[in-house]
């Protein structure tokens, strides 16, 4: 099938709330500019490449004890534990098998356990759940997760619930990358039991510009036998990615606006102001916009974000997060804060202060030091939907996001990108603090990072 793709319509800024014809117009421009844009195959062919997830295998050489006050050891019948404090995480590890438990004494919550099982390349292909049954002292099923790749790209995931002796399927997600037409898509089938089949539910459809930027996302629902778009979310990029994201969902024929954030960034990339607003339907006009304005240290480490709300014409500050580092830009103290208005002033309690402590352990390596790579950017910082990593020869690299305990919670394998940026989807990420590595042909480098919701 030939694939024609529009050039995209100028969008024009909504000036007025009360301007219907320029509301109109711009739909419709946004319509008609992406209409055929979206008549894809859903696979790409030999074009075809994802590189969402990567998953890496634990490392058995990983002692503690940790910053926690936790401590890890391994028994003669080849088990891995950890244990923190609070909940106890149990990690094993039974030939190509991974078993981790959750433990929670002195609560009325259910222990439960994860056995992940590894397949070629150290990929995941089974992680089944199961919680403790106390009265009968056995494990019981409760759901799994079924994942195929094709090389390292993650190709589906089938989640089944155990019911009545049996795997029953319940959702399969399929992910399909055309970087010939710059289009990744997720597709969503749910499993007919009566039919004995997978029927198509819903399905994202992300454009990308010549950038590796989002441009549009587009959401639809099957019914019948057709697509039908319910939600659009456009991207506006200039120097940087999400100057303006603007969102619009289908009401009857209509696309209405839903919400709009307007981003502004420093010469480093970093985004030091975020406007936020939403669209009241019923009564046809836009909500009062509320801002963050970020503040950084020379390390580029988030230190404040101020929060304001906009009341009788104007901005007025509402909270306040003061953030302090060590010089291995960990995270030290983080303290929120209210604006007093009566006294035109910050204020917190002890209960708004939180505080990390950290050791250092030194330990002899039998390896030479690690070359550092310089040219890496990382952009923008903080992030919500997605993390651009740019290196500037375009060299061949591992990517990996870890959480401040160090587990991986992302892994991506790039090589040969256009313009050598590896756009990150992190939407499905918790707000949160987390360091990035790169791994590259050249060396290594390692950047903090935050993702705000």
């Amino acid at each position: 099938m030939t694939k024609h793709i529009l050039p995209l319509v100028a969008l024009l800024l909504l000036q007025t709330t009360s301007d219907a014809n320029a509301q109109s117009a711009r739909n419709n421009a946004l319509t008609e500019a992406r209409a055929h844009r979206w008549d894809l195959p859903l696979a790409g062919g030999s074009a075809e490449k994802n590189t969402d997830i990567v998953h890496s295998r634990l490392v058995k050489s990983a002692w503690g004890p940790f910053a926690n006050g936790g401590f890890m050891f391994k028994d003669s019948s080849d088990y891995l534990y950890s244990h923190d404090l609070g909940e106890h995480v149990h990690i094993g590890w039974m030939y190509d098998t991974m078993i981790t438990v959750t433990r929670y004494p002195n609560t009325t919550r259910n222990s439960v356990r994860s056995l992940h099982t590894f397949g070629t390349m150290n990929r995941i292909t089974d992680q089944e759940t199961q919680w403790w049954d106390s009265t009968n002292s056995a494990w019981f099923a409760v759901g799994k997760l079924q994942h195929t790749y094709s090389g390292i790209d993650l190709l589906s995931t089938v989640k089944s619930d155990y019911v009545n002796g049996a795997w029953t399927p319940i959702l399969k997600t399929e992910y399909y990358t055309n970087w010939t037409a710059n289009t990744k898509t997720t597709l969503l089938q749910t499993w007919d039991a009566a039919q004995s089949k997978w029927v198509y539910d819903q399905r994202e459809v992300t454009m990308y510009n010549s950038m590796n930027w989002e441009d549009t996302i587009k959401k639809e629902k099957f019914v019948g036998s057709a697509w039908v778009a319910e939600k659009i979310t456009a991207f506006t990029n200039t120097t940087r990615p999400g100057t303006l994201i603007e969102r619009f969902v289908k009401v009857g024929s209509a696309w209405v606006p839903e919400y709009k954030e307007t981003n502004t960034y420093n010469g480093s990339g970093h985004r030091t102001e975020s406007e936020f607003q939403t669209y009241n339907q019923l009564a046809g006009i836009w909500n009062d916009p509320m801002k963050e304005e970020y503040t950084y240290d020379l390390h580029l480490n988030p230190t404040e974000t101020v929060t304001s709300n906009w009341v009788s014409g104007a901005y007025q500050k509402t909270s306040r997060e003061v953030a302090s580092y060590n010089k291995y830009d960990q995270l030290l103290i983080s303290t929120m804060y209210t604006w007093d208005a009566n006294f035109s002033q910050w204020i917190h309690t002890a209960a708004d202060i939180e505080q990390r402590n950290y050791y250092k352990e030194y330990v002899n390596m039998a390896v030479s030091d690690t070359k550092s790579i310089a040219d890496v950017s990382v952009y923008p910082v903080p992030a919500s939907n997605m993390l651009n990593v740019e290196t500037k020869d375009n060299q061949s690299s591992i990517i990996t996001i870890t959480d401040m305990l160090g587990k991986a919670v992302k892994n991506v394998q790039a090589s040969n990108v256009p313009g050598g940026v590896v756009a990150i989807d992190v939407q499905d990420m918790p707000a949160g603090v987390y360091l990035l590595r790169v791994d590259g042909s050249r060396g290594t480098a390692t950047k903090r990072i935050s993702i705000v919701r």
